[in-house]
């Protein structure tokens, strides 16, 4: 929801190995901030953000330390 509202920038992202995705602020874990959206309207709401996340893989993820900054994409191995 942090994402969303505006009160956290977009830090982190997942491709699940299923396909799915999770856009995240990487700043909290909190249940209470988490909220289903389909992935395609986060791609229409940050465009610049995620013009060059669109082919991540499955199994990877995409992390920033802040906005502007470079994505830098590494697999991962959901536990």
């Amino acid at each position: 929801m942090r994402v969303l509202d505006g009160s956290q920038p977009l830090r982190l992202v997942m491709r699940y190995a299923d396909g799915g995705w999770a856009f995240l602020c990487n700043t909290t874990a909190h249940i209470d901030d988490l909220v289903s959206v389909h992935a395609h309207h986060l791609f229409d709401e940050f465009p610049r953000d995620l013009a060059a996340l669109g082919p991540l893989p499955p199994g990877h993820l995409a992390v920033r330390d802040q906005p502007g900054s470079p994505w830098r994409i590494e697999p991962y191995v959901e536990e």
